[in-house]
Formats: structure tokens, C-alpha cells, sequence
């Protein structure tokens, strides 16, 4: 299992511990022999694609490290265990490290609201205690949001009355490219002797070329079956 980024901090200091300057993409291979990680979970990457999801959470650990005055960047992308880093490794047990982490990150990612209290920075997301990465809350949220358009989009398609559903899938294979530049190309058949065709759309200006559609839903829960489509028969 991938650990979660706050997991790998303290393996991450390790590392760092021998002296080396190190990017987070030369800790890679290192950490996830140290945490056994199978070629898939080294490789596995966030729903959107965007990166893979261990470097993710080495980078937000090594971010952490740095929040709290353990590690310094000589440039941009480079960390270096610190004096302070160092004698934490030889004189503190992983759990008391890991507490000072969280501390220093809540102290100094936290802002003052107008009364005064401390209050935590919303828009920085690295002092809660959620184990997900920013990169990963934003992948929940996307997906959330994508399920719940999908849904509406569903329910708002199979609301529609029979001529109007079957208006909209002549209207989709368009937008999708068929009936290319013709004027006009798609056209829905007359609900009364269609001859089992709902639309036709026209490939080329004299109409010699052409799709004709069978549109069919039926409800969430029931699927057009290969049977059903198999069974249709056109008549010209």
C-alpha cells in the first residue's frame, strides 16, 4: 500500500540524514524499496492522470520537513538536512518527530482572524490533519462533482419526452462529427411510420450517403441489452 505523505516524512529524513542533496525524484527509488511497494503502486498515478502519486506525497513530505526547520532548500527542488534535522534523528524517537512536525507546520501555516485566534489557512491545506496530499483532495472533489453533473445529466436525458431524446442523440452525433459540414444534415423521422428509424443524418449534399439512427433508452437501472440492438430492423 502507498504510504500517505506524512508516513514517509520521517524515512524521507532519514535518507537525507546521509548528507546527500537530494530532489524529491532521487528519493523515489530509495523510499519505495523501504516501504516495499510493488511496481503498480510506484507507478500508479492520480485519477486525473497529472503525475504520479508517490512523488506526490515524497514532495508534500519534503514540504513539511521544510515547513518545519528541519531541511533547507539551497535552490529550487533541492533539500538538505539541516543542523537542527540531524540532531533530531539522533536524539528523538520517530513519533516525538513526527509531533514536532505537526506542530511547527499548524503554528506557521495558521493566520489570525479579527479576534485574534489562530486559525487555520484554508487555502494552504498543510496544516490539517487530513492524510491526502492538496493534489489528491482536488482529485476527490473533481470526482465528486464529475459523478454529480453525470447524474443530473442522466436523470435530465431520461426526463425527456420520446421526440425531444431522440432530437438530442441526432444533435450529439453532430456535435460528434458525422454529417460533417452539410447544411442541415440531421433530421428526426415523424413519430408515426418511421419504418424503425428515429433520425437520419445525411453524409454528403444529396442525401446518397446516410446514417440512419435507432434511438432507445429505457431507465437507470435498466440497460439497452445487446439482444435489443441486435433485433432492430430498418426498413427504407
Amino acid at each position: 500500500m502507498i504510504p500517505q505523505f506524512k508516513e514517509i516524512q520521517i524515512q524521507a529524513l532519514k535518507e537525507l540524514g546521509k548528507g546527500a542533496i537530494m530532489r524529491a525524484k532521487d528519493l523515489r527509488e530509495s523510499l519505495a524499496e523501504h516501504f516495499q511497494l510493488t511496481e503498480d503502486e510506484r507507478n500508479a498515478l492520480y485519477p486525473s492522470g497529472n503525475g504520479e502519486l508517490f512523488l506526490g506525497r515524497i514532495v508534500w513530505s519534503l514540504s513539511h520537513l521544510f515547513i518545519a526547520g528541519l531541511v533547507e532548500k539551497p535552490q529550487r527542488g533541492d533539500y538538505k538536512i539541516n543542523e537542527r534535522g540531524l540532531s533530531m534523528l539522533s536524539s528523538c524517537t520517530d513519533e516525538q518527530i513526527n509531533e514536532f512536525i505537526r506542530g511547527e507546520v499548524n503554528a506557521k501555516t495558521s493566520t489570525k482572524d479579527f479576534k485574534g485566534k489562530n486559525v487555520n489557512n484554508a487555502s494552504s491545506h498543510m496544516g490539517n490533519d487530513d492524510e491526502r496530499t492538496p493534489e489528491e483532495e482536488f482529485a476527490d472533489s473533481y470526482n465528486r462533482i464529475k459523478q454529480n453533473v453525470q447524474s443530473q445529466i442522466l436523470t435530465t436525458i431520461l426526463s425527456k419526452k420520446p421526440q425531444e431524446f431522440e432530437r438530442l442523440v441526432v444533435k450529439l452525433l453532430q456535435a460528434m462529427g458525422y454529417g460533417g459540414e452539410v447544411k442541415n444534415s440531421g433530421v428526426v423521422t415523424q413519430l408515426s411510420n418511421d419504418g424503425g428509424i428515429d433520425g437520419i443524418i445525411k453524409e454528403d449534399i444529396l442525401g446518397f450517403n446516410h446514417i440512419s439512427i435507432q434511438a432507445k433508452r429505457y431507465a437507470l437501472d435498466r440497460k439497452v441489452t445487446r439482444n435489443e440492438v441486435q433485433s432492430i430492423e430498418f426498413y427504407d
